[in-house]
């Protein structure tokens, strides 16, 4: 024990290995095909047609290149790979929080554990296409490591790298000037001069590629600052980091959580206030806002379900560092019983996670392996019963057309209404002259209609039933 004491990275290391190596083996999903498709046409040549993206991250598509390059397009190394640069934001955030913003050893080790656990971190681990989101916050906390060494070049080139990474990391510059006012730091005058330089070339560069500053998801999503939506957004992510409201099975178990947490915060705010430590609290919460900030726009489904938690991906670093706090404030007993409750509950909730992205594996590779077996001469085929998602987790929303191309299959693929699959033989079921839901919701829309307008054209149906695709007669509507 003395042993892990003096280096606590080998204990953080072997946390993060025992609850995400054994899932390392997930294959790729969903939009990772299209990448697939382009890298497979063109490889580097990418390049020169900025990755075939709406968005300008430059430094994440050429990581992804090197990737698969690299590995030979293995998804288990890309994925041991996303492991690693989780391992090292941790130990960043261990290292930030014990050298940098004062935290006694205790509590930098467990909110680097609580960074390694917390149960909304396994898309942007094991989903190749969100691993800009890694690369951005590793750049970030480097950029913010350099400010508090006072090393002005590195800073500028790590924050270069970061907003080339995601555009989340024009944030940097909001977090030195919150450490400024706040007193944690002095001098920030030249990095907030260099940092704007930048952010106007940046700018510059993008609209040169892009044909416009925004680009991504558009104006309206990006620049839409309503002060409702905003409050919306960040009440959203309250509920989702204080109350975990997805795992609770019922009301009385969620109510029980959020006592739980709220006895536990209770002791170090309560602190903080007697103690008039208010500019400690204010930067919190100005850093967990300005994390937000990015993603006010973009879905929050997360809170109800595993979707879109790449999004929460940057905010959670700040809530590792208040929990981690706040446990380790409390007094010895109590402090190591909640201690192995939170990395015990942490830990399960994310091995839970951990294996719907396994399901949602199996149930792409089955899908898309099966599909190609029965796909011939056609020249257009309707599909019924596609997975948008397993639980939540991303399927096939995008990648069937770009999976068989891969595959040198050029039939012309119609889609019926994306499904949610909530278990792996589940989506809609045939019957009747109508499909019908079956342990699942449809996507787009929770409605079911006769087919006879819009399959007239097509040569073949094909229905994906219990693992296998199943003919569908175009006069009778009949499974074959």
């Amino acid at each position: 024990m003395d042993f892990l004491k003096r280096y606590p990275e080998i204990l953080i290391s072997l946390i993060c290995i025992i609850c995400y190596l054994p899932f390392a083996n997930i294959g790729f999903l969903s939009d990772d095909f299209t990448f697939l498709h382009h890298y497979q046409n063109e490889g580097w040549g990418m390049i020169s047609s900025n990755f075939y993206d709406a968005f300008f991250i430059p430094v994440t598509h050429l990581i992804q290149l090197i990737l698969l390059d690299l590995f030979n397009q293995n998804a288990f190394l890309i994925h041991i790979t996303q492991i690693i640069l989780h391992l090292y934001i941790a130990i960043l955030i261990y290292r930030i929080a014990l050298e940098n913003l004062n935290f006694k050893s205790y509590s930098a080790i467990l909110s680097s554990i609580f960074f390694i656990l917390i149960p909304y971190q396994s898309e942007a681990i094991f989903w190749f296409s969100s691993i800009g989101y890694q690369c951005c916050l590793v750049f970030t906390l480097l950029a913010i490591r350099s400010y508090f060494k006072n090393q002005l070049l590195s800073y500028c080139l790590f924050f270069i790298f970061s907003i080339l990474s995601k555009e989340i990391g024009y944030t940097t510059p909001l977090f030195i000037h919150g450490f400024s006012y706040f007193k944690m730091q002095k001098n920030t005058n030249l990095y907030l001069f260099y940092s704007f330089l930048i952010v106007i070339l940046s700018l510059i560069i993008r609209y040169l590629v892009l044909g416009e500053l925004v680009g991504g998801y558009g104006e309206i999503t990006h620049l839409n600052f309503q002060l409702t939506s905003i409050l919306k957004v960040i009440g959203g992510y309250f509920i989702k980091f204080f109350s975990f409201s997805r795992y609770a099975p019922s009301t009385g178990i969620l109510i029980l959580q959020c006592l739980i947490i709220i006895s536990i915060l209770t002791p170090i705010i309560l602190h903080h206030i007697k103690n008039q430590k208010f500019k400690k609290m204010g930067l919190w919460l100005f850093i967990f806002c300005v994390c937000i900030l990015p993603v006010i726009n973009l879905e929050i489904t997360s809170i109800k379900m595993i979707q879109s938690d790449r999004y929460g991906y940057f905010a959670s670093v700040p809530i590792v560092l208040l929990y981690g706090s706040a446990v380790s404030f409390l007094k010895n007993k109590m402090k190591m019983a909640i201690t192995v409750l939170s990395v015990s509950t942490f830990f399960f909730m994310s091995i839970l996670n951990n294996q719907k992205w396994i399901g949602a594996s199996s149930l792409a590779e089955n899908y898309l392996s099966e599909l190609s077996k029965v796909l011939s001469n056609e020249k257009k085929v309707f599909l019924v019963n596609v997975p948008d998602n397993f639980k939540g987790v991303y399927v096939l929303r995008n990648g069937v057309k770009d999976y068989l191309s891969m595959k040198n299959i050029e039939t012309d693929i119609d889609i019926w209404k994306f499904q949610n699959f909530n278990q792996l033989n589940g989506g809609i079921q045939f019957q009747h002259n109508t499909l019908k839901e079956f342990n699942a919701a449809t996507y787009f829309e929770k409605s079911t209609s006769n087919l006879s307008n819009i399959i007239s054209n097509c040569d073949l149906i094909l229905c994906y039933n219990n693992f296998t695709f199943n003919k569908v007669d175009k006069l009778t509507f009949a499974l074959n």
